[in-house]
């Protein structure tokens, strides 16, 4: 039996995944068991801002958002 699942970068809420290429973020309830608290208000707030700022820094870099 496979076990599948999702790993989140913390630091940018990028979704880590064998195809390089797919532009996925992940905020709120798809990160329950990787992460804490992930119903509360605040924490969906704090990590919706570490996203966009990740893909605004992109932006700025020229870089592709993957």
């Amino acid at each position: 039996m496979k076990l599948t699942g999702i790993y989140v970068d913390e630091r940018t809420m990028h979704v880590v995944t064998p195809q390089k290429d797919l532009p996925m973020y992940a905020l709120g309830h798809i990160n329950n068991g990787m992460l804490l608290d992930v119903n509360s208000v605040w924490f969906n707030v704090k990590t919706a801002m570490i996203a966009a700022k990740d893909i605004l820094f992109k932006i700025q870099m020229n870089d592709r958002i993957y």
